[in-house]
């Protein structure tokens, strides 16, 4: 009896410390999660920031989940990176990983790389354990597929995808890319590999647009290069540029001839640039070659179609002689030689004047 009465003396002040600290964290993180919900992010941030100072056991892996949401909110977004990394180091096996994957998802979407986004927004949706998060990802997932995959990052997941709900979203996602690009036939043939039955129930609406569109008949079809830095340094200018010809197409494309694209990735690089347009100008259905955007890339371009047939549009430089290297060179926008020329004939024609003071 005297050693139990010395044991419980011991565990009990223990016991009775560990519940108090238990309840003082799970105090501070509901203190927390209530100033998330109303937007009060900076005060989220101070508080979990206080709290991550010292263990917390149990409750480390939703104090961290907490603050990438808070980082992300507050347009942290290399900080978020960051403790995103740090999680999936710390908690492999974490109930939360599929949150992680979400959330880089949100950021690919945010940067305008819509393929690495994609691929995270599947990878959470293998790992989603409730209807909630579910219905949350496939909305998603849904909304990226219209913004036309590359088709690689289609094929590498068809490749390692063993899940029949994602194989099939994969599938509607090349659906969508052959409807994109002109081929309802090709688009029937994808949609044919499908049960029904298979089709997640979230996914009903987009499956039977497709169907609808499958059955329209083939338009003729104009195919256009592009080259463009979707990823490296420049990778937000290159997305954004290829997002504004996509929604340029879809407004031409409902006449009786439609635009298709072959997208290559020149990664901002001048030898991947060559590359890409011996591989466009060799390919006899391309027309054309929209690209690329830098000022030193254009330049690369304009040299490798230089004696070749190919009509070159250079859409951003501004760079004087360029067209100059060859008569089926184009570019989009003026050369500063153009703008002074215009900008003269201006004051003289239209404003009237006899004289132009300036500095230069």
């Amino acid at each position: 009896m005297r050693d139990i009465i010395l044991f419980l003396f011991f565990i009990v002040p223990v016991f009775s410390q560990n519940w108090f600290q238990s309840r003082l964290i799970q105090k501070q993180l509901d203190m927390a999660v209530e100033h998330f919900n109303e937007d009060r992010f900076a005060t989220t941030e101070t508080i979990l920031n206080k709290l991550l100072e010292k263990p917390l056991g149990a409750y480390e892996s939703t104090a961290k989940i907490l603050l990438l949401k808070t980082t992300y909110a507050l347009k942290k977004i290399d900080m978020t990176k960051e403790i995103g990394r740090e999680f999936l180091q710390l908690f492999p096996t974490d109930q939360y990983i599929k949150d992680i994957f979400l959330k880089f998802g949100d950021i690919f979407i945010d940067e305008e790389n819509f393929g690495s986004a994609f691929r995270m927004y599947i990878r959470a949706r293998t790992l989603a354990n409730d209807d909630e998060f579910l219905a949350l990802i496939d909305e998603r997932i849904i909304q990226t597929i219209q913004l036309n995959i590359a088709p690689e990052i289609i094929a590498e997941l068809l490749m390692v995808e063993i899940v029949t709900d994602q194989r099939t979203i994969c599938t509607l996602a090349n659906a969508f890319n052959d409807i994109a690009s002109g081929y309802p036939d090709k688009c029937a043939l994808t949609l044919y590999a499908l049960h029904p039955e298979q089709v997640p129930v979230a996914y009903y609406d987009l499956y039977e647009k497709l169907l609808r569109a499958s059955y329209e008949p083939p338009m003729s079809t104009v195919t256009v290069g592009v080259i463009l830095p979707l990823t490296g340094d420049n990778m937000m200018a290159g997305n954004s540029f290829l997002r504004g010809m996509y929604k340029a197409i879809q407004l031409i494309n409902d006449q009786d001839q439609k635009i298709a694209l072959i997208i290559k990735d020149n990664r901002g690089s001048a030898i991947e640039t060559i590359r890409s347009v011996n591989a466009l100008e060799s390919n006899p259905a391309v027309k054309a070659i929209i690209g690329p955007i830098s000022t030193t890339n254009a330049l690369v371009a304009a040299n490798t179609v230089q004696g070749k047939n190919i009509p070159l549009l250079v859409p951003s430089s501004t760079q004087d002689g360029l067209t100059s290297l060859g008569s089926n060179i184009y570019q989009l926008n003026s050369n500063l030689q153009t703008r002074g020329k215009t900008a003269a004939r201006y004051l003289a024609n239209t404003l009237k004047l006899d004289s132009l003071g300036g500095i230069l």
